[in-house]
Order: structure tokens, then sequence, then C-alpha cells
């Protein structure tokens, strides 16, 4: 088994150095991604929404520790609970201009992610069409005879095109996986955001809607 796949990496040819470089950025950067996101949700937001009183839902955030502070859900409710007494619009703006920094805080190196992922199985194709055209120079040189050059050749242009897509699909998986989970962690706090929103201005309540691109 373990020698199939280094024979299958060998036959790849030059495309396999692109590749494996690709593959350790992409990977860096889901490590990365992963373990910032982590530190980026407030792990106690779920027991604030269901506390059953207002009172409680302040004490607990008057008691965010200096980590949760700098969670996306941490400063926006606390940046609203101090303009609370300047009304909605106020607190409308503050959410606004916290989202406005952390969203883009919370995707960023993403859009890179998915570009090496897409990038993995051009670069298989080139390779595949690197080992075609070097197919066919070996036909031409010495005929159809010499057929473990040919095997060579073709060995080489699927390959180049298997190790592409075994690049690209397992990053393109935790593109959606680290896509989905920032996504959460915005709707979670715009919701619990205009919840306290609602609370302190009950004259004029909003529903929650989920977020377009009004921060972006």
């Amino acid at each position: 088994m373990l020698e199939t796949i280094l024979n299958g990496i060998i036959k790849a040819g030059w495309v396999l150095g692109p590749l494996m470089l690709t593959s350790l950025v992409g990977w860096y950067l889901v490590f990365n991604r992963f373990f910032h996101l982590m530190k980026m949700e407030w792990s106690g937001l779920r027991k604030w929404q269901k506390l059953p009183r207002h009172l409680d839902q302040e004490k607990m955030i008057l008691k965010l520790k200096a980590g949760e502070k700098k969670t996306v859900a941490g400063e926006a409710l606390l940046s609203i609970y101090e303009v609370r007494n300047q009304g909605r619009i106020a607190m409308e703006s503050m959410l606004d201009e916290v989202m406005k920094f952390k969203i883009p805080e919370l995707e960023t190196s993403l859009s890179t992610l998915a570009i090496l992922a897409s990038a993995a199985p051009l670069m298989g194709l080139l390779g595949t069409v690197s080992g075609i055209v070097r197919t066919f120079q070996v036909i031409s040189a010495f005929g159809t005879g010499n057929q473990a050059l040919m095997s060579d050749s073709i060995s080489e242009s699927l390959m180049a095109t298997q190790n592409g897509l075994l690049v690209a699909f397992p990053l393109l998986l935790m593109h959606v996986v680290l896509s989905s989970k920032a996504k959460a962690i915005e709707d979670r706090t715009l919701a619990a955001a205009h919840s306290l929103i609602n609370f302190y201005s009950p004259s004029t309540p909003r529903p929650y809607t989920s977020p377009s691109l009004q921060y972006r």
C-alpha cells in the first residue's frame, strides 16, 4: 500500500512540487484559522442567552474576562451595554462599528484557502497535459514499440490529476467547514446583540433578521 502511494507520488512528475507547496500552505491556513475562530467565539454565549432575566445577563457581561472581551460576541455585547442609556441609534451604531471590524477578521484567509483549493486541480491538469505531450514525443521518437516509456508518460498524466484532486478535496472541505463556523459566530452574535438592544429600547423593537452584506 505504502509502496503504491510512493510510486504514485514519484510518477506525478514535476507538478508534485507546486502541489506539495499548495497543500502545506493550505493546511497551515486551515489550522491557523481553526484556532483563531476558537479564540473569536465566546463559549459562554449560549449560557448567556438561556439566562431567564436580563439582570443576570448584565452581570455576566460585566464579569467577562480579558480574553472573552476580545471575542466577537463579548466585544459586541459589552459595547452595547456601555451605551445603553444613549438610545437605540447609539447602540445600533456601536454594534455596526464592532461588526465592521470583526467580520473581516472572522473571514481572514478564507478566500486564500478557497483559491488554493481551486488551484490544485488546475495544477494537476497542467501535469496531465505535460504527460500527454511527453507521450506524443515518445511516440514521435520511438514509435509505438517502446511501451515502457509510453507507460511512464501516461502514468505521469494520470497521477498528476489524481494528486491534484487529493490536495484539493480536503482543502475545499475545510474551507466549507471554516466558512460555516465563521458565519455561525456572526449570526449568533447579531442575534444576541439585537436581543439586548430590544431589551434596552423596547419602544421600537425590531426582530432579528439574518445579516446580509451590510457589514461587508
